[in-house]
């Protein structure tokens, strides 16, 4: 979005993220809450609720609702607030800074099929980023109702764009001229010899293996635990707010081998990817992962480091720079060989893919696909 501002074809970007709750608030107080929530906090009791981002036109919103545990009336009610929330910010900001032309762009399926209608713009693009129907936290009515707007907004979006070649084939049977475009990654930022060692690593023992990205239900965590009891002297080190089970993160914790370092800067990600050996990308092979466009790989394939990845989403394309491992056992093997040998042409061969996938040509790509769209609307 960053990139997306900066092109002539907008006036500004406006970015509603999901919402903040008062629960959270509480939680922040007392030195609690997930690590991302706390982030947000912080940013919102500087910046408040509409903040205005450098380096251009980039407003980031962020609505507060109430969390409503549950099922049934009270899931279905918690998304209404949720949206509600949403609406209300969103017409508050139009009306404050006199905005005529709203072009929306949406990325997931949360919203009620007439949230365009009722923020008074016309759908433009519709970017499917995940199989979020298949998400197994989610009731299954809810489920249904994911997948009912999914179709909806891919079909009556000006442009409808994926990330990954599962949810391409999968929306081209709604409609033809769904457009491919997947997650890029920050050359400048990753490609560099980065900062000297974070203080928080230097105590954590080699060889290291990294995780770098939100931690949550969708990792593998039997093959996590394996990988801690079986070579207990790899050192397995996450990076990234971690949103599991209470009863999951103290099992963890009882490894010795397994370090929870927190939500990081992104610029900082370079310094601690250049002192690592081995980068990990550790989806469970589920429905709901085949969809993905990880962008973890092309922040480690831009750090130069091997990778070894679970069979999950569009691994398959970086094959060529990436171990792919279908069982557990292959993927134990695979770490164990890039540890004993890692060439300098296999790590010029990972720069020269990285280079091949950076935002500035994703931010072209977009341009494209909505420059036709665009004409006249100013």
């Amino acid at each position: 979005m960053w990139r997306l501002a900066r092109s002539e074809l907008l006036d500004g970007v406006v970015y509603v993220e999901q919402p903040l709750t008062l629960f959270s608030f509480l939680k922040f107080c007392f030195g609690g809450g997930d690590e991302d929530a706390r982030h947000r906090w912080r940013r919102v009791l500087r910046r408040g609720f509409v903040a205005k981002m450098k380096p251009r036109e980039v407003y980031v919103l962020t609505p507060l609702t109430i969390p409503l545990r549950g099922s049934g009336f009270l899931l279905d009610l918690d998304l209404k607030m949720r949206h509600w929330a949403e609406v209300y910010l969103v017409r508050w900001f139009l009306k404050r800074y006199g905005v005529k032309d709203v072009l929306l762009w949406v990325s997931h399926p949360f919203l009620p099929l007439k949230t365009p209608e009722r923020l008074g713009g016309n759908l433009l693009c519709y970017d499917c980023t995940e199989e979020f129907s298949e998400f197994a936290e989610y009731p299954e009515y809810a489920r249904r109702r994911f997948y009912i707007a999914d179709q909806s907004f891919t079909r009556s979006a000006k442009v409808a764009t994926v990330v990954s070649d599962y949810l391409e084939i999968s929306r081209r049977r709604v409609r033809q001229d769904v457009i491919r475009i997947p997650n890029g990654v920050d050359i400048d930022v990753f490609g560099g010899d980065g900062e000297g060692e974070p203080a928080d690593l230097r105590h954590i023992p080699r060889p290291r293996l990294v995780s770098i990205g939100g931690i949550n239900n969708s990792y593998h965590w039997e093959l996590v635990e394996r990988l801690a009891q079986t070579r207990p002297e790899w050192s397995l080190v996450f990076i990234g707010a971690v949103k599991v089970e209470p009863g999951l993160r103290r099992r963890l914790r009882r490894y010795p081998s397994i370090h929870f370092l927190g939500r990081k800067p992104y610029g900082a990600l370079a310094g601690y990817l250049k002192h690592i050996d081995v980068c990990l990308q550790l989806y469970r092979p589920t429905d709901a992962n085949r969809s993905r466009n990880a962008q973890k790989l092309l922040l480690y394939l831009a750090a130069g480091k091997p990778v070894v990845s679970t069979a999950t989403g569009d691994v398959e394309r970086l094959r060529n720079h990436v171990e792919v491992a279908k069982t557990d056992d292959v993927f134990i093997e695979l770490v164990e060989q890039v540890l004993r040998q890692d060439t300098v042409a296999a790590r010029s061969g990972r720069l020269e893919e990285a280079e091949r996938h950076t935002w500035s040509e994703r931010v072209r790509q977009v341009e494209d696909a909505l420059r036709p769209h665009l004409q006249g609307v100013r």
